[in-house]
């Protein structure tokens, strides 16, 4: 063993606090430790989360850090990485990241972090750092590994380990890279996760795409500010060469649709109508990108995404930007494309995708991506690739699946085709007059497209359409109307993270027409909440969401809902009550407020029949004496208490025993809980807590033979007094905290 060294980290605290504070999701996290060791060049990395020893490993086979590399961990937000022309590592794969933030992100999610790593150039060193501290050690070792690092989080927070396991979490993380587009073109290391010592399960996957509808591919160079354009499909009609595209207002792109897709009148989407291409001067800063979107029948896409995920996910250096990943998140606004046009096919569960800014240097590119590198800052560049991504690209994809649409159905009206009819037709249709079979195929609407036009495929008019010039004016007007299901939730903390547009009943505009939820903007003190998701909270308060959507006709309606956040208070029963297994010898009944899995573990408890549940029971017990002591470590009242300490027993009686080493805490306690000082007194005494919470350990680890009826009865009733302890102890100004 060498020496032990510290370092100090060359910056302020607020300023760790605000980085914390913007990781959106453990993830995230996870995300960033795959790529440092996709960026070390290492050809494996495997992830074990454990549930059991609340522990997350992270283990690669990559070139390590060196003393240098360890050393500028006291440098949160600076990296060697695409510095000085220094673009790539060493297989030649363009660096994922480059902000130095992502070791520091782990404290998002536990207390302590341990480092083991091997380089040629070093050798093996130790890394011990804790959430909080500034200053973090390090020393030389001997190692069993050949090369490379081992990444350990420890004291993992409980509902994060509950997030990261569930199913939608992992579809994510198997969606972190391009890989399920790319496969075999892409440069990166085999990634396996396993969950509680389960076999690992590679994260990456390949598929052959079949039934498509289309397979639109696109690219922009940032250099010649051009936009290759090309549709893949079945349908022998459509144009499958590669189209160049130089200028990017609808005008320009709607003669494009004519020259090139023989398209008259087209369909704009909703960026088309609120973004006027002139305003935005010009696309400079919008980096050079790719991407693939897959267009399938409703019948095939079910398939996919079962198996898959829906959705089109924003990928920088093939790694994904986390707010892009939820299937949820409609950000090209397909939603809408439904609404303004019910034949398409560009539904949110039928499109899926990437777009990938390849070589994306953050030190240099005008597109900033948010620290917490969930999505990009939403500035005027990232307003310039929207309109790219949907005033352009979409655009195009969706006047050419209505154009091209197998089975097309043309709804016109009959008032439009009456011989004699003073009704104006649009320029360049024909007016004469028509058969009676003509008519009885228009009053029947069951002509498709080519049956119209064999020349020239045209959208088609749909029931609520517009026709201007004729005698129908279109729907009457009202002002557009957003209803809420609630004005009013009150969340207890922590929460988890917030789904906002689960509080949205209904958008109506002002036809009386639905409006696609996720086509509204969503606000938190003014600032747009991305994807519609808030963090989680951890600390009480209270927030205004703002629900906004401006009709073009009427324009902007809102509606706002009050979130309040509270620390939950479950009560120990005392007084005529006392017959429940959790309660408390007091003729008052007495709140605790110091975790709310604690208060739902005693309600669901108090609930159970002890001899059907004896086994179940003694392990919820012996949770919420862990539960407890965690809450003590997470208080920060109490840092010193259980220095040297490792055993859960030794834990629970260095509290029992803290508790009674000063008069005023049993006085304070017996205040407040309205129990005899004396009773309380002996009460507390360490070694019956020790017996019992070390025949609980037995109970839960091994079985219901370890540990008999009365003896949960018995661990039941000082469970109630410690937590009462707990409470006052983090609660409590009187508790002596040395």
């Amino acid at each position: 063993m060498g020496i032990t060294m510290e370092e100090t980290l060359i910056v302020d605290s607020s300023f760790i606090t605000s980085i914390l504070g913007t990781v959106g999701s453990p993830l995230i996290v996870i995300s960033e430790l795959i790529k440092n060791a996709i960026d070390a060049a290492a050809d494996n990395v495997n992830i074990f989360y454990s549930r059991n020893s609340q522990s997350i490993i992270v283990i690669d086979d990559g070139l390590g850090f060196s003393l240098s590399d360890i050393r500028d961990l006291s440098k949160p937000g600076y990296s060697r990485k695409k510095h000085n022309g220094n673009l790539t590592n060493d297989k030649g794969a363009f660096y994922t990241g480059s902000k130095g933030l992502g070791l520091l992100s782990v404290f998002s999610l536990c207390d302590d972090l341990t480092i083991e790593t091997k380089s040629d150039t070093d050798g093996a060193y130790k890394i011990r750092w804790s959430k909080g501290e500034k200053n973090y050690s390090y020393e030389q070792i001997s190692s069993s590994i050949q090369k490379g690092t081992k990444i350990v989080l420890n004291n993992i927070y409980p509902q994060v380990m509950t997030l990261l396991t569930s199913e939608s979490e992992v579809k994510k993380l198997r969606h972190l890279s391009t890989y399920l587009y790319k496969n075999s073109t892409l440069e990166i290391p085999k990634i396996t996760l396993s969950i509680d010592e389960g076999d690992p399960t590679p994260l990456l996957f390949s598929t052959e795409m079949k039934g498509m509808l289309y397979d639109v591919n696109f690219s922009y160079d940032s250099q010649t500010n051009e936009l290759m354009f090309q549709c893949l499909s079945d349908n022998p009609k459509i144009n499958k060469s590669k189209i160049s595209i130089k200028s990017f207002d609808t005008l320009s792109i709607e003669k494009l649709l004519k020259e090139k897709f023989n398209i008259e009148k087209t369909i704009k989407t909703r960026t088309n109508d609120n973004i006027n291409f002139k305003d935005l001067e010009s696309i400079e800063g919008i980096p050079t990108f790719e991407g693939r979107l897959l267009v399938f029948e409703k019948k095939t896409a079910g398939g996919m995404l079962k198996d898959y995920g829906a959705g089109v996910n924003i990928y920088t250096n093939d790694f994904a930007l986390y707010n892009y990943l939820s299937e949820e998140h409609d950000w090209l606004g397909l939603a809408d494309f439904s609404q303004r046009k019910k034949a398409t096919r560009l539904k949110p569960h039928n499109v899926f995708g990437f777009v990938n800014m390849p070589h994306f240097n953050e030190t240099r590119e005008l597109l900033k991506i948010s620290n917490e590198r969930a999505d990009f800052i939403q500035d005027s560049v990232f307003v310039k690739l929207m309109y790219l991504l949907k005033g352009v690209i979409m655009f195009i994809i969706l006047n050419i699946d209505l154009a091209y649409s197998k089975n097309k159905v043309v709804n016109i009206r009959r008032d439009l085709t009456k011989e004699g009819s003073n009704t104006q037709q649009p320029a360049g249709e024909d007016t004469s007059p028509k058969s009676k079979l003509d008519e009885e195929k228009l009053e029947n609407s069951h002509l498709h497209n080519e049956e119209l036009n064999t020349t020239t495929p045209t959208n088609s008019l749909e029931d609520g359409d517009v026709v201007h010039g004729s005698d129908n004016q279109g729907p009457s007007l009202s002002p557009a109307k957003i209803t809420l299901r609630t004005n009013l939730v009150q969340l207890p903390i922590p929460t988890g993270q917030i789904d906002l547009y689960e509080y949205l009943e209904s958008v109506y505009n002002s036809t009386g027409s639905p409006v696609g939820n996720y086509s509204i903007n969503i606000k938190r003190d003014g600032t747009p909440v991305i994807g519609g998701i808030l963090p989680s909270v951890i600390e009480p308060g209270e927030e205004i969401i703002e629900y906004l959507y401006t009709d073009p006709k009427t324009g902007l309606v809102a509606e706002s809902l009050n979130l309040v956040f509270y620390k939950p208070q479950s009560k120990i029963i005392g007084g005529s009550k006392r017959d429940l297994l959790i309660s408390l010898p007091s003729q008052k009944d007495y709140a605790i407020g110091y975790n709310n899995i604690v208060d739902k573990l005693i309600s669901q408890i108090n609930s159970l029949n002890l001899k059907n549940y004896l086994e179940l029971i003694s392990c919820s017990l012996r949770a919420i004496f862990d539960l407890s002591i965690d809450s003590i470590n997470k208080s920060g009242k109490f840092n010193n208490l259980f220095n040297g300490i490792s055993s859960f027993e030794d834990r629970v009686v260095k509290v029992v025993e803290h508790i009674k080493s000063h008069k005023r805490n049993i006085e304070a306690i017996s205040k407040s809980t309205k129990i005899d000082y004396h009773s309380l007194l002996n009460m507390l005494d360490p070694e019956r807590f020790r017996s019992a919470v070390s025949t609980a350990h037995l109970g839960a680890h091994k079985s219901g033979t370890y540990i008999s009826e009365s003896e949960v009865v018995q661990l039941a009733k000082l469970l109630a007094i410690f937590v009462v302890v707990v409470n006052e102890m983090i609660q409590n100004s009187k508790i002596n905290p040395v």
